[in-house]
């Protein structure tokens, strides 16, 4: 039977590096940009070859920040903006709900038990709860990525 497990996660990069190290291969799935300009992504886990669970977050990254900073802006101060952040070294992925993994394999479970993080920048840990206040509705965006992992899987 299928379980669902819940991890408040801070650094999505973190926890994929915690995975790998645990020998489990993260396979990117489907992604999507939303319109309050957050991103859903769709991982798959998979050990020795086979699918261990499929793994959803909700992140926000530095080009979160960047749009929200230059909303009033010109076009032109946002582009340049954004072609900034893509080669500088702020890289993160907060995740602004927990990460969902929905699985059958009780090692993946154990491993994903003795996960810990913290934010890996001050910036990251503001910008997350600027997106929160920002959007009290953007928990009930993962009713819907659930429903279409358990389909996945009942195939």
């Amino acid at each position: 039977m299928a379980k669902l497990v819940l991890i408040k996660v801070r650094d999505l990069k973190k926890l994929m590096d915690f995975l790998r190290e645990k020998n489990y291969d993260v396979e990117k799935g489907s992604h999507a940009v939303l319109l309050d300009h957050s991103e859903v992504e769709e991982f798959y886990l998979r050990k020795e070859n086979k699918l261990a669970g499929i793994m959803i977050s909700h992140y926000i990254t530095p080009y979160y920040k960047v749009v929200k900073e230059h909303k009033d802006r010109d076009e032109e101060e946002l582009l340049r903006a954004l072609i900034d952040v893509k080669y500088s070294r702020e890289k993160w992925f907060v995740p602004v709900n927990p990460v969902a993994v929905v699985t059958e394999d009780q090692e993946l479970v154990n491993t994903l038990n003795k996960y810990r993080d913290d934010y890996p920048s001050q910036e990251a840990r503001i910008s997350m709860e600027r997106y929160l206040a920002e959007n009290p509705g953007s928990r009930n965006i993962f009713s819907g990525l659930l429903a279409r992992v358990l389909e996945k899987l009942s195939q």
